[in-house]
């Protein structure tokens, strides 16, 4: 683990990792336990003075009366509020074993630990008296319906439960990613914009999930723009959320590599279609809809991609809005090997360079759906100031949602309250690559609203 931080920043920084690597490996991997080894030996400083503590509330993750926030914090907030758990309290005397099992716990589906009797059961019939969990008493009240930042992070839980159980057993849970995908669609149809603003949120150490749900997201808008059916929503919802399932057989030295792949590594990537089709084509019940999607969403339209096709072919309407949802979201995302494009110029380069890869009615369709300023873009203002791009506005396409940028704090920050411009004007769109990182802005907003 990475020497820097505070041990508390330390036992944190590790829960995030474990629960990350948990999502390819078993939780007696050596790659999990070598996480889980080294959170107990930050554990073990803070144990020398008496209990320790993390509270899960408000958004935030808290020791003492100081909160933590580390990049990916909000993966392990959603995970333990879904499973009814506010605080985390480790006792002197904690092994490694013990703190192993707390991994294991989060790794489980909510669904199967309530059926064994929760989280408090299950740590104490597996040896962990040293790991104390407090379940939530109540839930907040408020309006009944889905709320685009609680659907996104469970979308998330659910894709890397799917990923784990795919890795170690080859088969998939798929009632939990159908339900997942009737919520996600419930919310695109109710707040479109606020679920599409969530795309430019991004997360380097979860880039398989995170992309996976980013482009079933921009599909299930992009579909409610072509106005498909609620069934053909659920459908393309399933197949798009599910497109990318074979990159866990890709070895994670590959699927992880902090540089540019070579041709045999490549080749190996090139393999998840075919992968993920034969996969998703085992599962009884399921559309047929969903293997292909996976098998063809890096064909292109022109049939340049990959896997080669062996005569003239014609993707599904899936696929065709899968290619190019994935390739506008792998464009904004930041990689080992080169810097994220801001909205702007993903857009540009597909219109340019790209544009033969995708049918030119969904291309301009796509374009129109995210407007002159996507999400995430960063603008000026009239007034001097600068601002995020946070989502659209449905019922004002020229009032955006954004988020004001202060930039006299000692780091730049973006405000938590969304505004909808009214009389500001737009001078320009900035690329800010050189002077803050966008998505950093975006996910600590979102950490920090994440229950």
């Amino acid at each position: 683990m990475n020497s820097g931080g505070s041990p508390a920043e330390q036992v944190l920084l590790g829960l995030i990792r474990a629960m990350r690597n948990i999502s390819f490996y078993s939780s007696d991997h050596s790659v999990v336990y070598a996480d889980v080894e080294a959170t107990a030996a930050a554990l073990q400083q803070l144990l020398l003075t008496g209990d320790f503590t993390l509270k899960l509330v408000a958004g935030e993750v808290v020791a003492g009366d100081q909160p933590l926030r580390l990049p990916g914090a909000g993966s392990l907030l959603g995970a333990c509020r879904r499973r009814e758990i506010e605080s985390l309290t480790f006792l002197p005397g904690l092994t490694t074993e013990e703190l192993a099992q707390l991994i294991a716990l989060l790794a489980l589906h909510p669904d199967e630990l309530a059926e064994i009797g929760g989280p408090r059961h299950f740590l104490l019939s597996h040896g962990a008296e040293h790991v104390l969990v407090e379940r939530l008493h109540e839930v907040d009240g408020g309006p009944a319906g889905p709320d685009s930042r609680e659907g996104y992070v469970r979308a998330l839980d659910v894709l890397r439960g799917a990923f784990r159980q795919a890795n170690m057993g080859g088969v998939l849970d798929l009632k939990s990613a159908e339900a997942t995908v009737h919520e996600l669609v419930d919310a695109v149809v109710t707040q479109s914009s606020a679920m599409l603003g969530l795309t430019s949120v991004k997360s380097y150490d979860e880039y398989t999930f995170v992309h996976a749900l980013h482009v079933c997201l921009l599909c299930l808008e992009m579909g409610r723009g072509l106005e498909l059916s609620r069934p053909q929503l659920e459908e393309l919802g399933l197949a798009t959320l599910l497109h990318d399932t074979g990159k866990v057989f890709i070895p994670l030295e590959i699927l992880r590599k902090p540089g540019r792949l070579t041709d045999a590594e490549f080749a190996v990537i090139q393999r998840h279609p075919v992968d993920g089709a034969l996969l998703l084509s085992r599962e009884e019940g399921i559309s047929e809809a969903v293997p292909l999607v996976a098998y063809e969403h890096h064909m292109h339209g022109d049939l340049s991609g990959y896997p080669a096709p062996t005569g003239p072919r014609q993707l599904h309407l899936y696929s065709l809005m899968a290619g190019l949802a994935d390739v506008y979201d792998a464009l904004t995302t930041e990689r080992p090997y080169r810097a994220c494009f801001s909205p702007a110029r993903a857009l540009a380069v597909m219109h340019g360079s790209e544009a033969g890869h995708f049918d030119p009615r969904l291309l301009a369709a796509f374009t129109e759906m995210l407007g002159d300023y996507p999400p995430g873009s960063v603008i000026k203002l009239d007034t001097g100031e600068v601002a995020v791009v946070s989502r659209p506005n449905p019922e004002n396409p020229s009032r955006l949602f954004v988020r004001l940028l202060d930039g006299h704090a000692a780091r730049p920050t973006l405000s938590p309250e969304e505004v909808a411009l009214s009389s500001q004007t737009i001078v320009e769109c900035l690329d800010p690559a050189d002077s803050f990182d966008v998505a950093e802005l975006l996910r600590e907003v979102m950490e920090d609203q994440a229950g």
